[in-house]
């Protein structure tokens, strides 16, 4: 989105020239009518072999954030690997929107070099086969603590659970209660998780170590998670507006 131009950091426009702020090759402005304005090398060339080709959905997310916090060359003065970011704030905390798959070996590299990061994934892209299952309560509850939750297959609106108080340390054998035992504790304390079924899912994210959100569109993104560390990966709603204020945005961009 960004290149420098006599100095500044610029947006492409029409006819401009301007310098990669990674490379420091040479750049020219791309702004015809399919795809987003961009600067591109004269030469074609990829310097970041991390970089994404850009969709809209990236844009109107980095608008969030000031442009000096947006495609910020993160660098490590140890090995002298750098990298662009979509978004580091002024505490250096990352955020990287994910629009296409990764494999592991992205998602550690990633994760590694950058250190305290988020990401975003575009989640409109494999929406259809997410399906929403039972209302959890509120996990940071000592009740919910104890708790060991797993989805009910066939009946996604419910869930089982047992109580590892009333549980020896490694049992083979515990009594299951189906959550309709604590539906008025569910109703009185959910804050917005929920389980939910993953048709042909991503496994990457499930191996992040590294906060992941879902954004399927409109003011709430989803946490991938695990109810507490005895239970099922669940989606806590979040905020759109609460997430980019969190990491020093602005929510109307």
């Amino acid at each position: 989105m960004f290149s420098a131009v006599n100095g500044q950091k610029a947006v492409a426009f029409p006819k401009g020239r301007g310098v990669c702020l990674f490379c420091g090759n040479d750049v020219i402005a791309k702004c015809g009518n399919q795809k987003v304005w961009h600067w591109a090398h004269s030469i074609k060339q990829t310097c970041d072999p991390w970089w994404e080709n850009e969709t809209q959905w990236h844009r109107d997310w980095k608008a969030h954030w000031n442009e000096q916090f947006q495609e910020v060359v993160h660098f490590d003065s140890l090995t002298g690997e750098k990298h662009i970011a979509d978004v580091k704030n002024r505490e250096g905390f990352v955020l990287e929107f994910q629009n296409s798959p990764l494999n592991d070996g992205e998602l550690i590299s990633r994760e590694r070099f950058y250190g305290d990061m988020a990401w975003v994934v575009n989640a409109a892209n494999f929406v259809s086969n997410i399906q929403f299952g039972a209302m959890l309560p509120n996990p940071e509850l000592p009740e919910s603590l104890d708790m060991c939750v797993r989805p009910v297959q066939n009946s996604p609106q419910s869930f089982i659970f047992h109580r590892i108080s009333e549980n020896e340390p490694g049992a083979t054998m515990v009594e299951v209660y189906g959550s309709h035992r604590i539906q008025n504790f569910i109703d009185e304390t959910h804050v917005g998780h929920r389980l939910f079924a993953w048709k042909k899912p991503r496994t990457v994210w499930f191996r992040s170590a590294r906060p992941v959100f879902f954004d399927f569109g409109g003011d709430v993104i989803w946490r991938l998670r695990k109810f507490n560390s005895h239970s099922a990966y669940c989606l806590e709603a979040v905020s759109k507006a609460h997430f980019i204020g969190c990491y020093g945005g602005a929510a109307e961009a």
